[in-house]
């Protein structure tokens, strides 16, 4: 973009730029790092800045970094005008963004001019990287399957320990979570399955521990049974009080993945079974935050 920008009349050549960004069929994250890096070199380093946090994906956010501030031969801006910038990706939830920001800190050692000390709440790749170096003496805390899964991926920061909430099932909950990681991008069904399972788990623990819901929890486990159905459970007047938000979710999971061709070859009216199709899974994909984080808030309450 910089090579075919012509001497005089630039808007035109600009214009056309935007235009590709909103029209082009290259959808990778290539054309906006090309588009930004094209903008960036034409306003000062605050405006680069912000064009760099208007990136959604992380890889795009180092890439510009390295092409604006500092490393690149032909960046124009300096390390210092984003040395802030780059000390808050340090605690980034993306791993690979965190270590180049460590690595672009490290670089700059003794950190004397603009002071940086790793703060406690860098991300756990970072102080392995900086254990690694000498630079600090212990590795990170290991974290675990399901703390990462939803402080990571699902991006819900209430920290609770899953060990103590799950007792026994601690380690069946985390395999379950394993296998709806490992499914995200295979049969949707298989999907939806493994992810009613998971929530059974939860809401069984959770249900036996929360004051409110354990005796209608026992009341609702038939004889000689260690838990109720779980269908009617989600469907029980004091669960649903409890969770009022995440419930219509749970119910939805559980009956898209009782209808779906895995589960059962024919539904009660006697009609076939068909395979959950992949805008239903997206569709329960982006309302699971959500639900996840009232179970989880409810439950720190009770730990």
């Amino acid at each position: 973009m910089d090579v075919c920008e012509p001497n005089a009349n630039t808007l035109p050549y600009r214009r056309v730029i935007q235009t590709a960004e909103g029209r082009s069929e290259e959808k990778s994250i290539l054309l906006g790092i090309a588009a930004s890096a094209f903008r960036a070199r034409r306003t000062g380093p605050k405006d680069a800045l912000k064009l760099i946090q208007k990136q959604h994906h992380p890889l795009a956010r180092s890439t510009l970094l390295f092409r604006l501030f500092g490393q690149d031969p032909t960046a124009p801006f300096k390390h210092a005008d984003a040395q802030k910038y780059i000390e808050d990706q340090t605690r980034s939830t993306d791993a690979d963004l965190a270590r180049y920001a460590a690595s672009r800190l490290i670089a700059i050692w003794p950190w004397s001019t603009p002071s940086w000390t790793p703060a406690s709440d860098v991300h756990e790749s970072v102080k392995l990287l900086l254990k690694s170096v000498g630079l600090r003496r212990r590795g990170p805390k290991r974290i675990g399957v399901l703390e990462r899964f939803f402080k990571e991926k699902q991006r819900i920061g209430m920290n609770i320990s899953w060990r103590k909430a799950l007792g026994k099932d601690w380690r069946d909950a985390e395999k379950r979570c394993l296998r709806l990681q490992q499914l995200e991008v295979g049969d949707p069904s298989a999907w939806v399955l493994i992810l009613d399972t998971l929530n059974e788990v939860l809401v069984q623990n959770f249900s036996r521990r929360h004051p409110i819901l354990s005796a209608a929890f026992a009341k609702a486990t038939p004889a000689k049974s260690t838990h109720p159905d779980y269908g009617n459970w989600v469907n029980n007047g004091a669960f649903v009080k409890v969770l009022p938000r995440a419930v219509g979710w749970l119910q939805q999971v559980h009956a898209t993945r009782v209808a779906a061709d895995l589960a059962h070859a024919k539904s009660k009216k006697g009609k076939r079974t068909n395979p959950v199709k992949f805008s239903q899974r997206d569709q329960l994909a982006r309302k699971a935050q959500a639900a996840w984080a009232e179970l989880i808030r409810e439950w720190k309450k009770v730990l």
